[in-house]
């Protein structure tokens, strides 16, 4: 598989952008991975090529656990084998109960301590333990151990739906829609007004400024109304959902109908993305 060449382009530039940058160092290194990867796409099928790429990505387990440690990361996967319990825990948990303890309780429970709102929904034809979608994490109809279940949780919820969470990035969004407005005239001059007093307004909300995002989806919605279900590959019917539903969660919270905001309303990246293919 041929990586197309602009990518690499990019990549030198980003490793430009990140050498001036006060986190460089995580940045660059970050930047190194993502060129492994690359590099490894591009090799697939040729193993001699492949082996030392996969390790410099992955490790050989010769790496030292603490750099004043003389274990590697070999000798603590051996630690954990030789002293894992040697019977299988028994499988107690089911994936939804009214009563009791159970997988989708808790996957809401975790969700509940960092401030997402998710749906969690049991499905029988799921063959693996448990997937995400954006805001639903979907649980197989089986029993689970207890052990296995908080880790399950742990790692829908605190890994996959978190880490979905912070990719959003609306300042960005209202950067490449000021772009497009620069460059637009008549009925796209509208359309990026709209655009970007939508992502202003989101920004304000992740900024925790609630009624200056109100006044930015007022906006967003006077300038759009008039652009059907969608705009020049732009589904702008979802996007005006979206923004009649943050108003009204705005108001609902400050008349004190909600206590917070819920912030698993705000979209994600889909903005910018949309945003950069219509330069």
């Amino acid at each position: 598989m041929a990586v197309d060449r602009s990518v690499w382009q990019t990549l030198t530039y980003a490793r430009k952008l990140a050498a001036d940058s006060e986190a460089s160092e995580l940045y660059l290194e970050r930047i190194e991975e993502l060129e492994t990867e690359l590099l490894l796409l591009e090799s697939l099928g040729r193993s001699k090529q492949v082996r030392p790429m996969a390790a410099r990505l992955f490790g050989t387990g010769a790496e030292r656990l603490f750099e004043e440690s003389e274990d590697t990361v070999l000798d603590a996967a051996h630690e954990i084998l030789t002293h894992a319990p040697a019977s299988h825990e028994a499988k107690t948990i089911p994936a939804a109960s009214v009563n009791g303890a159970n997988l989708r309780d808790l996957m809401m429970a975790y969700a509940k301590h960092v401030g997402l709102h998710i749906a969690v929904r049991v499905d029988p034809n799921l063959i693996a333990n448990a997937a995400v979608g954006e805001r639903t994490v979907f649980i197989a109809d089986r029993l689970f151990g207890a052990h296995e279940a908080q880790r399950l949780a742990t790692h829908e919820v605190y890994g996959h739906l978190v880490s979905a969470f912070n990719v959003r990035d609306f300042a960005g969004a209202a950067a490449q829609a000021t772009e497009g407005l620069l460059a637009a005239d008549g009925r796209d001059e509208i359309f990026w007004l709209g655009l970007g007093d939508a992502c202003e307004g989101y920004r304000w909300l992740m900024d925790g400024k609630p009624d200056r995002a109100e006044g930015h989806f007022v906006a967003a919605m006077h300038n759009l109304r008039n652009f059907g279900y969608s705009y020049r590959g732009f589904q702008v019917t979802n996007l005006l959902a979206g923004l009649r539903l943050c108003s009204e969660e705005i108001r609902m919270v400050r008349a004190r109908h909600k206590r917070v905001f819920d912030i698993t309303l705000l979209p994600q990246l889909k903005l910018a993305v949309q945003a950069e293919t219509m330069v």
